[in-house]
């Protein structure tokens, strides 16, 4: 079965913030442009805590509102959306790349954006939390909630991330709490099974630092809550799931070819610091520029 080509300007892979907000700039000044799944993302746009001013949205406003409105503004305005891209192909000769999806389409642009959502990670945010990593920190409740059955450990982040950890560790039979220093958690729709399970949230809560036992293992979380008291929290672990990285994962491309014009990169690609790209939304400008130049 032969896949079905559909020839664009731009392909955007990923549904990171800067991306969809080039692709909706680039379409409206006269651009074809298709926005792709990234498989590489863990994360989604609608899970996000809080999205800052846009274009889109004068005040800031949730991952999940700001997900409804840019549906609603790509539908307005056109913007092609696909599924979950396979492979990316560079073609030297056309300088074009060449997006195949899940359902074997091909999309051919002469620019990709690639704007990934990333994977979640938290250690820059805890001053001491490299002193324990292996001995009570990980950054995976999937491998190693198992060595916590029966102990009470901690999920450190705001998000989806932290929900599925949290339930990843009372599945293996852990006693997990979930820590979110913002004013609201978003459990990105697991909120049910989070209540189910019986996992406490929380929220307005920051780790202060991080505690060892005589055996230099981790042993409790120095805390200050929403009312501003310290408090100490007997732990065995603590899973990190707070901030962002991009994964680069989903090309199998060269440094060379990634520098060539035909491959653009926004927000967090971009090697911004996550809080800095939050507050500024960087890149829409400069992007949306370079496919006019």
């Amino acid at each position: 079965m032969k896949n079905t080509l559909y020839r664009l300007d731009v392909v955007v892979v990923g549904h990171g913030l800067s991306g969809v907000l080039a692709a909706i700039r680039a379409q409206a000044r006269g651009l074809t442009v298709a926005v792709i799944g990234n498989p590489s993302d863990s994360a989604a746009l609608e899970s996000l805590f809080e999205i800052p001013p846009t274009d889109l949205n004068p005040y800031p406003i949730s991952g999940k509102l700001f997900s409804e409105l840019v549906a609603k503004k790509f539908q307005e305005l056109g913007v092609t959306v696909g599924s979950m891209a396979t492979e990316i192909v560079f073609i030297p000769q056309t300088r074009q790349v060449q997006v195949t999806v899940i359902e074997d389409a091909i999309y051919e642009a002469d620019q990709l954006i690639y704007s990934p959502i990333g994977h979640e990670i938290g250690l820059a945010s805890l001053p001491n939390a490299a002193d324990f990593l292996g001995v009570g920190v990980s950054m995976d409740a999937w491998s190693d909630a198992d060595f916590y059955k029966g102990h009470p450990v901690a999920v450190y982040g705001c998000g989806k991330r932290a929900a599925e950890q949290a339930l990843i560790a009372a599945l293996a039979g852990a006693i997990p709490t979930i820590c979110c220093a913002q004013t609201h958690f978003n459990a990105g729709g697991l909120d049910q099974q989070l209540h189910q399970a019986g996992i406490a949230i929380l929220e307005r809560t920051e780790i202060r630092s991080l505690d060892a036992a005589p055996t230099r293992k981790l042993s409790q979380l120095s805390l200050i809550g929403a009312d501003g008291e310290h408090v100490f929290r007997t732990v065995s672990a603590l899973f990190l799931a707070q901030g962002l990285a991009c994964d680069w994962g989903v090309f199998n491309l060269s440094a060379e070819q990634l520098a060539r014009k035909s491959f653009l990169v926004a927000g967090l690609a971009s090697g911004i610091p996550y809080w800095d790209y939050l507050a500024q939304v960087q890149d829409v400008d400069r992007v949306v520029d370079e496919l006019f130049w």
